[in-house]
């Protein structure tokens, strides 16, 4: 990456920007002046007030080295992260007078970082959250800021039929449609999550019976007006309200999931024949799905 130096005198605040430091932020040398209010000015605003206290607070401690990472604005008017590191210079009495050092370029680095992070906690297919993250979750009690707290458990109806009849690419268009309903209109605090190959939780703070039964009705209505290749989107949805820090959250996931089946067991079936009844009906010609496979394709559903 790459590394530009900088030589700040504290006495005159008067500040050396190497070229390389400049072609950082996309100037050349004559395009940037000298200026360290320049820097600062430059800085993201998310880390500018933690930087310009951060350096006031090295001056009064008497610390020595510095090593801080921050974001400065380049000239196309995106960020690049950037680690400063640098030392202090102090006169027989302790006070500082010079701080010198270099800005190293480290936005790969970061972005690296942070996909990794958005990986290890993101469903890579829907975008959710995934399994791991929603069970750090659960581990612990609901807040009582956040009572009453619904879970409703959701599953995708006919997905290994949809598999077996036109492949998983297909499969997984129907989970990625199902994933951008349920997270339709939903609050910041909300947390959509899919658990599993087909199952779904959204955790809902603030919600109530009754407006938990709102929004499942709002997630199907959604779903009654999606279709891939006129395959209807189809969910058989279920919910607990936890009212009070008596019950814990893996204890509402149980009672919602098996309300979850209760319904699964009428509608799931329900879709499965009305799927199998159209692909006999010939509206799938031209696909993999003809009339003379239906049969095995709907009994490994």
């Amino acid at each position: 990456s790459l590394v530009g130096i900088w030589d700040l005198d504290l006495t005159t605040n008067q500040i050396y920007f190497s070229p390389i430091l400049k072609a950082i932020l996309g100037y050349r040398d004559d395009e940037l002046a000298n200026d360290n209010a320049i820097l600062i000015d430059r800085l993201h605003p998310e880390d500018r007030d933690r930087i310009v206290k951060e350096m006031e607070d090295f001056v009064q401690r008497g610390d020595t080295i510095w090593d801080q990472e921050f974001r400065l604005r380049h000239r196309d008017g995106s960020y690049r992260w950037i680690r400063s590191r640098g030392k202090f210079f102090r006169d027989l009495q302790g006070r500082a007078y010079r701080m010198a050092g270099a800005h190293s370029d480290i936005t790969d680095r970061k972005e690296a970082e942070e996909q990794i992070l958005y990986l290890s906690c993101h469903d890579k297919l829907t975008g959710l959250y995934n399994r791991h993250y929603y069970e750090n979750l659960i581990e612990h009690p609901v807040a009582l800021d956040d009572l009453p707290f619904t879970m409703i458990v959701a599953d995708v109806n006919g997905l290994k039929l949809a598999n077996d009849a036109f492949g998983h690419a297909f499969g997984d268009q129907l989970l990625v449609r199902f994933a951008e309903v349920l997270k339709r209109d939903r609050s910041p605090q909300d947390i959509a999550a899919r658990i599993g190959g087909d199952e779904f939780v959204l955790l809902l703070p603030q919600t109530s019976e009754g407006e938990a039964i709102a929004v499942i009705q709002q997630i199907e209505n959604a779903c009654n007006k999606e279709s891939i290749e006129s395959v209807e989107l189809s969910a058989s949805l279920g919910f607990y309200t936890i009212k009070n820090r008596n019950l814990i959250p893996q204890e509402a996931y149980k009672l919602a999931e098996d309300a979850m089946y209760r319904k699964k067991m009428v509608e799931g079936s329900r879709y499965r024949n009305s799927v199998v009844n159209r692909i006999i009906a010939g509206i799938f010609s031209g696909t993999r799905m003809i009339s003379s496979t239906a049969g095995r394709w709907s009994k490994s559903a």
